[in-house]
């Protein structure tokens, strides 16, 4: 057990990513026909180049997320150390 261990789960970033992906599969159908049926209103384009947008707004979706979460990971442990601070500090 570490010394800041706030009740977060301590199980490595790809188990955590696999268990939310199971989670967004449900939704996933749902976004595949709205895409077919502006893929049907849209110019003619190449397959691949769908395929190539469609993986890198993904993968930036991913990051970002990864990200907020870290960013709020931070901002908890800041608070909870000016807490002890403060509360040491009386």
């Amino acid at each position: 057990m570490g010394f800041f261990n706030f009740g977060k789960s301590k199980e490595p970033l790809y188990n955590q990513r696999a268990a939310e992906k199971k989670q967004q599969q449900v939704a996933v159908p749902k976004a595949v026909k709205a895409v077919a049926r502006t893929a049907a209103a849209a110019p003619a384009r190449p397959e691949r180049v769908d395929e190539q947008i469609a993986y890198g707004i993904d993968y930036l979706d991913e990051r970002m997320n990864e990200l907020t979460q870290a960013e709020a990971g931070i901002a908890e442990y800041v608070h909870k150390m000016n807490e002890t601070y403060a509360a040491s500090a009386r």
